[in-house]
């Protein structure tokens, strides 16, 4: 699965979080959707950002790291912060 950007609008970046505008949505994101969001300058696939997240941040405990990023792309896919292309 590769993935971009959507078409945000607006990006405010606070400290470790932040806001964005994507569509009609405002949408606070956690230290770690913005992580990702921010990773994606360019497309990246989703084993690229899981990889990028464990050096960061470190292995998630009792959790597998593509899978937490996955689920976090799938969130903000459908917010449409970012474009999955399967």
């Amino acid at each position: 699965m590769r993935v971009t950007r959507g078409a945000l609008s607006d990006i405010f970046e606070h400290g470790n979080e932040s806001v964005v505008m994507a569509g009609s949505n405002v949408v606070r994101l956690s230290e770690l959707a913005t992580f990702l969001v921010g990773g994606l300058t360019v497309s990246r696939t989703s084993d690229e950002l899981a990889a990028m997240l464990v050096d960061q941040f470190g292995e998630p405990v009792d959790a597998d790291a593509r899978d937490l990023v996955e689920r976090m792309l799938s969130q903000l896919a459908a917010l449409e912060i970012v474009e999955i292309d399967l």
